[in-house]
């Protein structure tokens, strides 16, 4: 079976998305606060195998990154930046949606 090697790409450009990922999950907000809707909504779901973590953030800023790959980088370097990295490597899937992509797929939130 032929073998497929992928070379390492660069993982984002969006520093700034990072910040505020990271932020948000320092201090989240309260949902009733002013402007919560702009704010990302996180969904950590625990899987039934071991210690992993599914995450998925249903976001308005999504539009500016259209690579799922790249949300998925932003999301995990994020998670890194807020300080739980012990968290972090227990993610085995980092999943970022607009709430138009949420809704296509039937993700509440």
């Amino acid at each position: 079976m032929p073998i497929r090697r992928i070379p390492p790409q660069p993982r984002h450009n969006h520093p700034g998305l990072v910040k505020l990922l990271a932020n948000e999950l320092r201090n989240p907000t309260d949902e009733q606060a002013p402007g919560a809707k702009d704010c990302p909504i996180v969904i950590e779901e625990e899987s039934g195998y071991g210690q992993r973590l599914h995450v998925r953030v249903i976001w308005a800023k999504w539009d500016q990154v259209t690579d799922k790959a790249e949300r998925a980088a932003i999301i995990l370097d994020a998670y890194d930046e807020a300080g739980c990295k012990d968290k972090a490597a227990l993610i085995t899937l980092a999943l970022g949606l607009t709430m138009s992509e949420a809704d296509r797929i039937g993700i509440s939130y």
